[in-house]
């Protein structure tokens, strides 16, 4: 993780990542991801998800060490268990008490907004958004050709319905439709659209290739890499207005649609839609010390 490491670098401390490496659901697994969380929270400075903040929070409070929470998103529309959707209230609820042991780091103003409007104090709230080096993006952008194909995002359950109806049209009207998935036993051919499996690099091209992105997400989300990723390579971006996503859109210039029939219109009138230079610049890599300032200074201080 990008920011643990940063930290710490700046505060000359040990650097240690604990990844359990597998996938839990349910309460027994919530249970036993909350033990593993509890186990390995030992260090000055603690930086955990979500999920896992108040197992490791209680052992921070048992060696008075500090705790960093790193929120991407929640939405109460997530068919998660009940488990979660606690966890996150008790998040909540502990976050209101101001203790100088807790900080949460959100990706997206969006999130600041929200811990706000439940109550939490902005002084507790740092955001630092994903980044990206836009070397990475600029030689496939300008050696790829356009083709008659539109990207619909990773396939999940975060895609909202509305995706499956503007693929089934786009379809009929010659448009070549296709999600991306990261395991290969997911792979799906449709009639309406491809899930397709692909290395970084071919992902890059497919989506440099692609005429637009089409990013509708049934729940408020963090921010939205393939959407970013988009707009690096030069491909635009139709999405609907859910949380970071929606952010991310308006500070691009990006439409923001509600229906079916604003997409399509959108794609079949083949609508040059400019992509500002300023926010591709505004998240650069090189500006990550710029919004790590606040909390390098809470990590600092107690530190001689």
């Amino acid at each position: 993780m990008l920011v643990g490491k940063y930290l710490a670098k700046l505060l000359h401390i040990n650097y240690v990542e604990c990844r359990i490496g597998k996938e839990f659901k349910g309460l027994k697994g919530f249970l036993l991801l909350w033990y593993y969380a509890f186990k390995h929270a030992n260090g000055t400075i603690n930086l955990t998800v979500q999920r896992m903040a108040l197992p490791v929070l209680l052992m921070g409070i048992l060696r008075r060490s500090k705790t960093i929470v790193v929120l991407h998103h929640y939405d109460r529309k997530e068919k998660n268990s009940w488990f979660y959707h606690i966890n996150m209230k008790l998040l909540i609820y502990l976050l209101k008490i101001d203790t100088q042991k807790l900080r949460v780091v959100v990706v997206a103003q969006y999130w600041k907004d929200w811990l706000i409007q439940k109550g939490i104090k902005q002084s507790n709230i740092d955001v630092i958004p994903n980044l990206f080096d836009d070397k990475i993006y600029e030689d496939v952008k300008t050696t790829t050709q356009k083709k008659q194909q539109i990207y619909l995002g990773q396939f999940g359950a975060k895609q909202h319905p509305l995706v499956f109806e503007i693929a089934k049209e786009l379809t009929t009207l010659g448009y070549y439709c296709f999600f991306t998935i990261p395991k290969s036993n997911e792979v799906i051919t449709h009639q309406n659209y491809e899930v397709k499996q692909l290395t970084f690099d071919e992902y890059l091209k497919e989506l440099a290739s692609s005429l637009y992105t089409v990013c509708l997400t049934s729940f408020n989300e963090g921010w939205n890499r393939t959407a970013h990723e988009s707009l690096l390579l030069g491909t635009p971006v139709i999405g609907n207005n859910a949380g970071g996503l929606g952010q991310l859109l308006r500070e691009a210039n990006q439409p923001i649609i509600s229906t079916k029939e604003e997409v399509v219109a959108l794609i079949l009138q083949k609508k040059n839609i400019y992509i500002p230079d300023v926010f591709l610049k505004q998240y650069h890599i090189n500006q990550f010390s710029y919004y790590a300032q606040p909390l390098v200074a809470y990590c600092s201080n107690g530190f001689s």
